[in-house]
């Protein structure tokens, strides 16, 4: 099942507000949204104190192809992938989004988590709604 998702995912058309991507995942690490949402993590991370997540491009991968999916699809559900995951729908901005992160328990648990990696992923849909993922996984 999990094979069949990520195949469908990736044959998915980039409707991405982290740019045209194309699979480079060295694009969505230095994308400026994404960039955005890191520091912010990072700093909340330092205000709690704990050391900043490694930003990866194998976790903002599928952090991308997940907003991708449910931006496409209009889903807004959790996806099966083996990380700590948090998704939102209808933030306008990175900060918005990563608001709605910080003021929700089992959210902030995950960007306050143990895991050594983190990525971010966001998607507009063709209504204009943007949705948001991050996973937290270590060893990526």
């Amino acid at each position: 099942m999990r094979s069949l998702l990520l195949a469908i995912v990736l044959s998915l058309g980039s409707v991405a507000n982290a740019g045209d991507w194309k699979g480079n995942e060295q694009v969505l690490v230095d994308h400026p949204t994404i960039q955005s949402m890191y520091r912010t993590h990072c700093k909340h991370r330092e205000r709690n104190g704990l050391k900043p997540q490694e930003l990866n491009g194998r976790l903002c991968r599928a952090a991308q192809e997940w907003s991708e999916y449910m931006a496409t699809h209009h889903y807004f559900e959790h996806s099966h992938f083996n990380v700590a995951e948090n998704i939102a729908m209808g933030a306008n901005t990175a900060s918005g989004a990563m608001s709605m992160w910080i003021g929700s328990r089992g959210h902030n648990a995950n960007l306050l988590g143990g895991a050594e990696q983190v990525g971010f992923g966001v998607a507009e849909s063709g209504d204009g709604t943007r949705y948001w993922t991050s996973c937290h996984g270590s060893g990526f």
